[in-house]
């Protein structure tokens, strides 16, 4: 069996200023690369995020299309660069022919359709928190969140919120989508 080639991390483990590093990365190297590029991952849905709501809105298209469509974009372009990275470096994946790719590539994909409905249901929640506001985000929002609400749904309607959430799952949902859709600006 032929020994195999180390890639440009087992290179840079080799480095002398990682030395007190290497055993612990020889150990821990699918989980340590996993987690870097799940980092990396989410970085490159952030900026896809923010370059397709911009050019999306330069185009014309309606907030609640830009939402939408951004999240999409974000998600497959996150998706792709993770299964190609996940292929090559963390998990070295020796599937051969285009074929077993592509059944591999549908697999990772499939795998992660959940998290694009998971995610599109977030900025929803979001959305529809930001919009319904409380009484400070009312205050310092004021007509605004009522006729941005007005817009997104197309009719008025008398809401009122309390402060405590007492549906944990909602409100963790709340807080893990706020930066997402504070990216996209849905109601300014």
């Amino acid at each position: 069996m032929a020994k195999k080639e180390k890639d440009i991390f087992d290179k840079i483990m080799d480095w002398k200023i990682f030395g007190w590093f290497r055993p612990f990365y020889k150990k821990n190297k699918e989980m340590l690369l996993y987690l870097f590029f799940g980092v990396l991952t989410t970085a490159v849905s952030f900026v896809t995020a923010g370059i397709s709501k911009m050019l999306l809105e330069q185009a014309g298209v309606g907030k609640g299309g830009v939402s939408t469509a951004s999240t999409v974009i974000s998600w497959i372009c996150a998706v792709t660069f993770a299964y190609v990275t996940n292929r090559i470096w963390v998990f070295e994946s020796e599937a051969e022919g285009t074929k077993d790719i592509v059944s591999e590539a549908a697999s990772f994909y499939g795998g992660r359709i959940f998290t694009l409905l998971v995610e599109m249901f977030m900025m929803w929640l979001t959305a529809e928190f930001q919009l319904l506001g409380n009484k400070d985000s009312s205050k310092r929002r004021g007509a605004d969140t009522q006729l941005c609400y007005q817009q997104a749904c197309g009719f008025q309607k008398e809401i009122s919120i309390q402060k405590k959430l007492s549906d944990i799952i909602l409100a963790a949902f709340y807080f893990a989508s706020v930066a997402t859709l504070q990216s996209t600006n849905l109601c300014t």
